[in-house]
């Protein structure tokens, strides 16, 4: 008789990032996948709200004794944040494109694609984090005597000295958050998150113990936080270069894809550039608003401070639900599945609204006592009653906000990153600065009620949601990215 060969054939293992793109494309249960992925985002991005939070509560503590000083050194943070924003806006505009473009390449399989821009995107990344470097150092006060822009955006006194050092030490870190920022969006792209999550956790709990150590124990207090956040950033972006290189289960990279050609260099630019000018636009104009309230003095604008953290915290949280539903509108349209990346933009909008009015009902009234800790001030404090009640209108808005990152989750994911731009515009330019600059100069000619900038900041995030749902019905979820020689 004669016997039969049989060949066993070695079982092969799905790598982590093919099982994510899987999930991405075939799971019959969107919102639990969507849920899966999003945890370890929505872990790193509230420890660093909360990095943002301890940051100005060690400098608060560091001055507890003198109260205008105290309130100099916050006012010097909180001026920075809007204006580092700014910049590092076209960050956040290379990480739309990168989820947007390498996403749409990764659910059409074209993997050699994704590689090829990825390695792009962070020769660019790392090009403007030199470019930014440059600018802050000759906008400092080691070339001018002051920092130009902390002295533009109403800085004078001690909160100019404070910002001074703050301002140039932070311009140092511009390379490597831009690689960072890119090196994360690429991982995403094929919904691995978990060793990006691990070093930026890792980041932030060496930043907090180093802001600590130089605010605290040796008193070098704004300084020394900067010192802190620029040491901490360093720290984790020789890791990330080796994963890029050498990483088995993810995108890598190659030195010889690294510099883009000038039809290359157009066609990222085309989804790069409005999705940066948009959060440009944002953090200018919340510049702009940070100026204007300075106008009322240093305790209005400590005051607002911890209400636009606690904000900061609930916004992180929507950028990771943002960031998800990006990823899965971007993969599924590249896979040409439209019908599952709408219902992923339906779902990841319902999370949001929903996980915002939870937050609102536990927050709300919890905002008290998480003021007088980020502050470190009593009851007795001009400042607290302030910031509490500003706190309300401005985190009660949040549903809306929610509603807002979805629809900008729907246009970065479906590389439609100019109606982002739009949004921007609108919300900000349109429907809040020129109010507030009317309110100021013809209102409230003589500063005595700040709350005015509240109720209009609060009127535009409801202004702004109608121009979203208008944008929206523009989105025809088709593909933007070349796939070869031809536009799919």
């Amino acid at each position: 008789m004669e016997e039969l060969e049989i060949t066993e054939k070695p079982l092969k293992f799905k790598s982590r990032k093919e099982l994510n793109k899987e999930k991405i494309l075939k799971n019959k249960n969107i919102f639990l996948t969507m849920l899966i992925l999003l945890i370890p985002l929505a872990i790193n991005n509230v420890i660093k709200s909360l990095h943002d939070m301890i940051d100005a509560l060690l400098v608060a503590k560091a001055y507890s004794a003198d109260e205008a000083l105290k309130n100099s050194a916050i006012a010097a943070l909180d001026i920075h944040w809007p204006t580092f924003g700014v910049f590092i806006a076209l960050g956040t505009g290379l990480s739309f494109a990168i989820v947007g473009m390498v996403g749409q390449y990764v659910g059409a399989k074209k993997m050699d694609l994704a590689k090829k821009y990825a390695s792009k995107f962070i020769f660019i990344s790392v090009a403007l984090g030199l470019i930014l470097t440059l600018i802050f150092f000759l906008t400092s006060n080691v070339v001018w005597g002051k920092n130009i822009i902390a002295y533009l955006m109403g800085a004078r006194g001690e909160t100019l000295n404070f910002a001074n050092g703050y301002f140039f030490i932070r311009g140092f870190e511009f390379v490597f958050v831009f690689f960072f920022m890119s090196y994360v969006a690429i991982r995403q792209a094929t919904g691995e998150t978990v060793l990006p999550v691990i070093l930026n956790i890792s980041a932030v709990i060496s930043n907090i113990v180093l802001t600590y150590i130089l605010v605290i124990i040796f008193n070098f207090g704004p300084n020394g936080a900067a010192i802190a956040t620029v040491i901490s950033q360093i720290m984790i972006c020789p890791i990330a270069l080796i994963d890029l290189f050498k990483s088995k289960k993810g995108i890598t990279i190659s030195v010889k894809d690294l510099i883009p050609s000038q039809k290359e260099f157009v066609e990222i630019a085309k989804i790069a550039v409005p999705a940066s000018l948009g959060a440009m636009v944002s953090q200018l104009g919340f510049g702009v608003i940070k100026g204007i309230t300075l106008s009322y003095g240093d305790h209005v604008s400590t005051a607002f401070s911890a209400g636009n953290r606690i904000s900061s915290f609930l916004t992180n949280f929507l950028n990771a639900i943002t960031q998800v539903m990006a990823l899965f509108i971007s993969i599924n349209i590249g896979n040409k599945n439209e019908k599952r990346a709408k219902r992923s933009y339906l779902l990841g909008t319902i999370l949001s609204f929903s996980s915002m009015v939870f937050f609102c009902i536990i927050v709300i009234p919890l905002r008290i006592p998480i003021i007088k800790m980020i502050l470190s001030v009593d009851d007795s404090s001009s400042v607290l009653k302030l910031s509490a009640t500003y706190a309300v209108w401005l985190i009660g808005t949040q549903p809306l906000m929610g509603l807002f990152q979805s629809y900008c989750g729907l246009f970065n994911g479906s590389a439609n990153s100019k109606y982002s731009l739009m949004m921007e515009l609108f919300r900000l330019w349109i429907f809040r600065i020129p109010f507030l600059v009317f309110y100021v100069l013809v209102i409230d000619r003589s500063l005595k009620n700040p709350m005015g900038i509240a109720y209009i900041m609060m009127a535009s995030n409801i202004l702004i949601i109608i121009v979203g749902e208008i944008l929206k019905r523009k989105v025809n979820y088709e593909v933007k990215v070349k796939l070869g020689n031809s536009l799919a």
